[in-house]
């Protein structure tokens, strides 16, 4: 449930594209995620070049949508996101994500909330409103702290 959230808050950016080929295609790849897997994956591998989105989704395509694929391969989708995480929140919550549930990663509540914390500061630097990567981060947080596997700071 959570990938498929995660995929359709992603895909809600592109509701709204501009005229760019690229983000056409972006947009295009997204559709055919459940419909022909692989020609999304040739797509992103063909965008990621020159977008940072395509890289987003092709790291998502081989941590969530792999295991449909036998593609699935976390360290290369870890790879990804890091490439792009300093821009994008689906990014670090995938990250955090990761690292909570020990997807390819020793499990690391610590880094985990290391991301899932700096996917909720982007807001701030996004002009402050709440969003859906907002409510995902602060969620998953809000599990660690109720399953004691984080610890409230007294600031």
């Amino acid at each position: 449930m959570f990938e498929l959230y995660i995929l359709f808050s992603y895909a809600d950016k592109y509701s709204d594209t501009n005229s760019q080929i690229i983000d056409r295609q972006v947009n295009q790849a997204i559709s055919m995620m459940f419909t022909d897997r692989e020609e999304a994956m040739e797509i992103f591998e063909i965008a990621s070049k020159e977008s940072d989105d395509a890289k987003f989704l092709l790291g998502y395509m081989y941590d969530f949508e792999g295991q449909n694929m036998d593609k699935q391969n976390y360290p290369l989708a870890r790879e990804y996101y890091e490439q792009v995480a300093d821009s994008n929140p689906y990014a670090l919550i995938c990250l955090g994500y990761m690292y909570q549930y020990g997807k390819g990663v020793e499990p690391d509540n610590i880094k985990a909330k290391s991301y899932f914390d700096k996917a909720r500061a982007m807001r701030t630097k996004q002009g402050g409103e709440y969003t859906r990567y907002d409510a995902v981060s602060s969620y998953l947080l809000g599990q660690m702290y109720m399953n004691g596997q984080a610890q409230a700071h007294n600031t």
